[in-house]
């Protein structure tokens, strides 16, 4: 069954992991759990040996559960986490390779040391040598790819300040584009034809209100009513009530980061939800918008407009869900990474910086590509 769905199913590019995966979103949550109960399957067999066993042989069988449960059962739970939005896939990935290592070495230590079967000192040697090995290649491969990444990004953003001050674009830079609330997007310099992104403008508008909002923090009376945030549309209405009480917020660029996180989990969730399933949809959209959390503005926005014109309009359930999906529409400002899958464009790296004037704001787009061929270019050398 998962063999056939997933061969005749879409795909799509997980950019936190960089790697493609299947867009097969309940067949891979049943997935995930049926993993989970193996996983726990192990403990019961475990128990039942340690009843059947003698004394002596309990302890070692209860260490070993434990190593075994490190190797799988947390690896298990990462990947229901990562699927649930709850992780980034390439932090998994992390864990996995790392959980992996250490549950089953010690899984095999316990083995070699407290079982009645004999092993060689030179073999127990070689065993501890070769994960003390791959344990220290994997922090090393982990820390050298995070400097890689900020290097990256450093090198990407002082690039885009060069563009947009003097006209010089790097060879992988694809397009550049300037936003005003007067004139609306505008290319600045593109390598292809002249389509912008999805709902960019909506994303200009939120952050411009954000960085406008940002240099009121000295006197957090202005923010309420700030003529940037009360402009938006209704789309963004979510984001409007946001803005608006974050004066009464310590730390509004650290809460905008978590509000992005909370966004992208509950994007995750009306995408897990089967086309078929339209009523729990509508049941989800409705408790939502009535829990006192976070993301209620936007829930609430959201089910206003499936009540009013996305439930009962003619189109397709996915079409309805890209609809929603605008209002809980991702925001990156002053300098975070994020990725596009741009019609023409393909997949690109993209940055957004404010510009000299009130409200511009411009979103840089690199050739993922490139990316990726220096990355192996770099590894390469280092082999």
């Amino acid at each position: 069954m998962f063999i056939f769905s997933t061969l005749n199913g879409d795909r799509w590019f997980r950019f936190s992991a960089h790697y493609w995966d299947f867009a097969e979103w309940e067949l891979s949550s049943y997935i995930a759990n049926l993993i989970a109960l193996f996983v726990l399957m192990v403990p019961g067999i475990a128990i039942w040996k340690m009843i059947r066993n003698e004394r002596n042989l309990r302890w070692t069988i209860f260490w070993m559960m434990l190593a075994f449960l490190a190797g799988t059962l947390i690896p298990a739970i990462a990947n229901k986490l990562s699927h649930a939005g709850r992780m980034s896939r390439g932090n998994f990935q992390v864990l996995y390779n790392l959980m992996t290592i250490l549950g089953f070495f010690a899984l095999i230590v316990i083995y070699i040391n407290k079982t009645l079967d004999r092993t060689t000192f030179l073999a127990k040697m070689v065993g501890i040598s070769l994960v003390t090995i791959l344990v220290i290649f994997q922090w090393l491969s982990y820390a050298s790819y995070l400097q890689a990444e900020s290097a990256y990004d450093r090198l990407r953003i002082k690039d885009m300040k060069l563009s947009m001050a003097t006209g010089e674009h790097s060879p992988d830079l694809l397009y550049l584009i300037d936003y005003t609330p007067e004139s609306g997007s505008s290319f600045v310099y593109r390598t292809g034809p002249p389509d912008f992104p999805e709902s960019i403008d909506g994303m200009f508008r939120v952050a411009s209100a954000f960085e406008s909002m940002s240099g009121k923090n000295q006197d957090r009376s202005q923010v309420s009513g700030d003529p940037a945030v009360q402009s938006l549309p209704n789309y963004l209405h979510g984001y409007s009530d946001y803005l608006d009480a974050s004066g009464n917020r310590e730390n509004p660029e650290e809460d905008f980061e978590n509000l992005q996180k909370e966004l992208r989990i509950r994007r995750i969730q009306i995408r897990m939800i089967p086309d078929r399933m339209v009523d729990q949809l509508d049941a989800n959209l409705k408790k939502w918008a009535e829990s006192d959390t976070m993301l209620q503005p936007f829930d609430r926005a959201a089910y206003d407009a499936w009540k009013d014109y996305i439930r009962d309009n003619n189109n397709s359930v996915d079409a309805k869900k890209q609809e929603i999906f605008r209002y809980y529409l991702p925001v990156h400002p002053g300098g975070k990474r994020y990725y596009r899958d741009h019609p023409e464009y393909g997949h690109v790296i993209c940055f957004a910086l404010p510009g000299s004037e009130d409200g511009q704001y411009y979103e840089a787009g690199y050739s993922y590509l490139s990316y990726r061929q220096e990355q192996m270019n770099g590894a390469r050398a280092e082999l």
